[in-house]
């Protein structure tokens, strides 16, 4: 075969193989949607081995409330070409999306070789792209068997998460017992707490929060702590002398919060919210690494609302408060009358008929009444006391 026939016959061979690969791509086909925070992860059935492979994903999701240029919204992904599942990211949280995909395959890494592309996919299920939760902490229960979680809301999308999942399991596994899942409903301005109850005491927990929109679910946010311990110090004694209030404490002994950088205690008037009378702040003295005491000086008689703040390391604060009374300084009492003698009164100031005198067997002419001879042998043995 001369040349330039060998030339023309390559050229046809190129030309079918290329245009082959081009009609051996299926539309993928989209089994499972798991959005998170600003994107989406989308898996789809194995597309077959095919020539050339398949090396790239071409995705489209569209915000379901407007209609949208496709061209704009795609974005390529580079994939292996045995893979199941594709990610694309820069969503907005709170806003439902649906998306498609499309295979592309071209025959080398030249720029210029011709590039295959399957079938769009049908659309993906509308979801919506969750933030998690923020800012978990976990207080222990004093009764070492409970976990009180609470949480901040995710910075954007919280108005379309229509509830939360809270949940506490041991870190190691059969170490204690696993809570059951509990539902934490927003409400406007409301604290995002929940008490996990039934837990095994002095073993170390993970509790996670998920957020949960009507389509989607966000990743979870977890944080650990040992029931049992304590996140809040705590207030061993209280003294008050004259107008000072000293306190006593041990240091918090959850081991996950890290060392305390610093203790403060205030005083506050019950049923008030400053201080209301004399300084009421003071700098806690933390001895021995875990026994400490705190004073505030300069109180007012009254009763008191006293209050340990802990700051740790990272910041966060901890307290413990107890009621404390300062009672008034004890006045001068007078000293006591001198007792004075008793007077003796008649006991009626109306003349009263005298009754005769009866006349004693041995005076015969001289006889006294009976309470004038009381008078006479009291002040008879009056004096002789004296005497």
């Amino acid at each position: 075969m001369p040349p330039r026939g060998r030339c023309f016959l390559v050229t046809l061979l190129v030309l079918a193989t290329a245009l082959g690969a081009r009609a051996s791509i299926a539309a993928p086909v989209i089994t499972n949607v798991e959005p998170g925070n600003q994107q989406v992860t989308l898996s789809y059935q194995r597309i077959p081995t095919s020539v050339p492979p398949v090396r790239q994903m071409s995705i489209a999701c569209t915000d379901t409330r407007i209609t949208p240029d496709p061209q704009n919204a795609e974005q390529q992904v580079s994939v292996l070409p045995n893979a199941t599942s594709v990610t694309i990211t820069g969503l907005t949280n709170g806003i439902y999306y649906t998306c498609t995909l499309k295979a592309r395959a071209w025959t080398s890494n030249s720029l210029f070789a011709p590039v295959t592309q399957s079938p769009t996919s049908e659309s993906s299920p509308a979801f919506m792209p969750t933030a998690a939760p923020i800012n978990i902490d976990l207080e222990p229960g004093q009764d070492g068997t409970s976990i009180t979680v609470r949480f901040d809301p995710p910075k954007d999308g919280a108005a379309a998460i229509s509830y939360y999942v809270v949940a506490c399991a041991p870190t190691a596994a059969n170490s204690g017992a696993v809570s059951p899942a509990s539902r934490v409903v927003p409400a406007s301005n409301a604290t995002l707490a929940s008490e996990v109850k039934g837990l095994t005491t002095a073993v170390e927990y993970k509790c996670g929060v998920q957020a949960r929109s009507s389509t989607s679910s966000s990743s979870t946010a977890s944080a650990s702590v040992v029931t049992g311990t304590t996140n809040t110090p705590r207030i061993t004694g209280t003294r008050v002398s004259g107008n000072t209030v000293t306190l006593t404490f041990t240091a918090p002994t959850n081991p996950n919060l890290g060392p305390v950088a610093s203790y403060a205690l205030s005083c506050l008037p019950e049923g008030s919210v400053s201080a209301m009378s004399g300084p009421a702040d003071s700098t806690a003295n933390e001895l021995s690494g875990s026994v400490g005491s705190a004073s505030v000086s300069g109180l007012t008689p009254g009763k008191y609302i006293c209050t340990l703040t802990a700051t740790m390391s990272n910041s966060k604060k901890y307290s413990a408060s107890t009621s404390v009374t300062v009672p008034s300084l004890a006045s001068a009492t007078p000293a006591p009358a001198p007792t004075e003698c008793p007077t003796v009164s008649a006991a009626s100031t109306s003349p009263s008929p005298v009754a005769p005198a009866a006349e004693s067997p041995a005076s015969g002419a001289y006889g006294v009444t009976g309470a004038v001879a009381t008078l006479v042998m009291a002040g008879f043995s009056a004096l002789l006391l004296i005497l």
